[in-house]
């Protein structure tokens, strides 16, 4: 999930054990499923699987028979950017490259977001350059990532405002992508049958509100039930965080009207700004919880880390925010769901001793969390990745001047 606009930078790395916290935030819930191995990961211990220098992280995921991915933008000799797909074999420790693409003609490019889908084809979103245009592109393999099985997208998308990308568990890549210019403002989600070939329009989004400039899609999750989730920000004043969902397969069964809709438009109030929803998590059973941030306004200017949760009826919301410390500002950026419901949230959150990587997880679809990782040496409050590969651990991704570092927890 993912994948925002920066990227987190972490420096002076001390004893990955020494710098765990497992605090609880007075007034949350403490409680932690023991059911299975994988979902105890609130003992785990944390240590630094590998440096990876002149990389920037954008997106990380687990693949069929263990392997992890990791995408990012590779620096150039000439202060430029290529897109650029690792692959590792042994939870992290070591990396080989599997893909480095400039589109010909293009001036730099960079990742945006990876996505592995259930048969283990491997989707990137990333972007380049021509002639000072950004376009949107797709990278993909069909060969589980090896070098030279990777291939370009027949269609690209000149000045799309990236963007989101997952699969459907049916062999249908989906790709949301905003756009503002002469056809107006908003967002479109895509798909096609394993990215390839032309892309059907599932959905065209384009609120009808006064000044809004931008509709930027941040992270799109399908359900088992065929359900989609999509969220993002729009962009104007006041900003405000939009959620859109499609029904799952039985609303159609039913002969009932199965179309997306807007579920959540949300603004903290009406001096509020810098508002974005940054990460979806589809609950089992129905419902949803959405992370983000945002800034109240009215003379403050501290960030809170905000969630949103709703039920199956995808009607009320609830809103719950966040800082480590209250009045400094904090960023909710990654989230996942365990196999065994667990939910998690990556961010940011500024503290006395500076930036504070912050992971979190909830036990009761996201009306507790629980501090599992809190880890300073944090210089930059934009971006962090993780995945979870059921079984064998929790790894999070994130840059820190220049040098990518993988922790591992298992």
């Amino acid at each position: 999930m993912r994948h925002i606009l920066a990227t987190v930078l972490l420096g002076g790395l001390a004893a990955a054990a020494a710098a765990q916290s497992t605090e609880t935030r007075p007034g949350r819930d403490t409680a932690g499923s023991e059911e299975a191995a994988e979902e105890d990961i609130s003992q785990c211990e944390w240590y630094d699987a590998a440096s990876l220098p002149g990389i920037e992280v954008r997106d990380l995921a687990a693949a069929p028979g263990d392997a992890l991915f990791l995408t990012g933008d590779a620096a150039t000799a000439h202060g430029g950017a290529e897109l650029v797909t690792l692959r590792s074999f042994d939870g992290g420790g070591t990396w080989e490259e599997v893909d480095r693409f400039v589109l010909p003609g293009g001036q730099d490019a960079g990742a945006h977001a990876l996505e592995v889908d259930a048969d283990g084809h491997l989707f990137v979103l990333g972007w380049s350059t021509i002639d000072g245009v950004p376009h949107a592109l797709i990278r993909r393999s069909f060969a589980a990532g090896d070098p030279g099985t990777w291939e370009t997208s027949e269609a690209t998308w000149p000045w799309a405002l990236l963007g989101a990308l997952d699969s459907d568990g049916r062999g249908r890549v989906l790709l949301a992508l905003g756009f503002a210019g002469p056809e107006g403002v908003g967002w479109r989600v895509l798909s096609s049958p394993r990215a390839v070939g032309s892309w059907r329009t599932d959905d065209l989004y384009q609120p009808e509100l006064p000044g809004v400039t931008a509709a930027v899609p941040h992270d799109l999750e399908p359900a088992d039930d065929g359900s989609v989730l999509l969220v993002g920000q729009l962009e104007g004043t006041p900003q405000r965080w939009v959620s859109r969902y499609l029904p799952g397969r039985w609303t159609a069964l039913r002969g009932e009207s199965r179309e997306w809709t807007t579920v959540d438009l949300f603004e903290l109030g009406s001096a509020s700004y810098g508002l974005a929803a940054a990460a979806a998590l589809p609950l089992r059973g129905g419902g949803a919880v959405v992370a983000g941030w945002g800034v109240g306004g009215g003379g403050a200017d501290d960030y809170a880390w905000i969630t949103r949760r709703t039920g199956p009826a995808m009607g009320s919301w609830v809103t719950d925010a966040f800082q480590l410390v209250p009045g400094l500002s904090a960023f909710a950026l990654d989230g996942e769901a365990t196999v065994g419901g667990a939910l998690l949230l990556l961010g940011v959150a500024q503290h006395a001793e500076g930036w504070q990587l912050v992971l979190q997880r909830s036990e009761d679809s996201g009306v507790g969390w629980q501090e599992i990782l809190v880890r300073g040496g944090i210089a930059n409050s934009w971006s962090g990745e993780l995945t979870v590969v059921e079984g064998v651990g929790l790894f999070v991704a994130a840059t820190a001047r220049g040098v990518t570092t993988v922790l591992a927890c298992r």
